[in-house]
């Protein structure tokens, strides 16, 4: 059977990973990664396809689209001046 998503808050957990993980993820330039947490243990990091921006934009409003090329285009603007 296909996956569904499901919106779950994030525990102390997925925040430690999250935050354990993501400054070597920035220090690498990356700027949307995906983080697959299962059983508080991380199981896989997403570089070329992570997903949940539809999910996102469906639970929470969120424009992602828009918040990524804000992101480009500060890491850009960081870069270049």
């Amino acid at each position: 059977l296909p996956g569904k998503a499901v919106k779950v808050e994030m525990n102390a957990r997925d925040l430690e990973i999250c935050n354990r993980v993501g400054p070597l993820m920035k220090e690498k330039g990356q700027v949307l990664v995906g983080l697959d947490i299962i059983g508080g243990l991380l199981t896989e990091i997403n570089l070329t396809s992570p997903t949940g921006i539809q999910e996102l934009e469906m639970f929470d409003s969120i424009n992602v689209a828009e918040k990524i090329w804000e992101c480009l285009e500060h890491k850009h603007d960081k870069e270049f001046s």
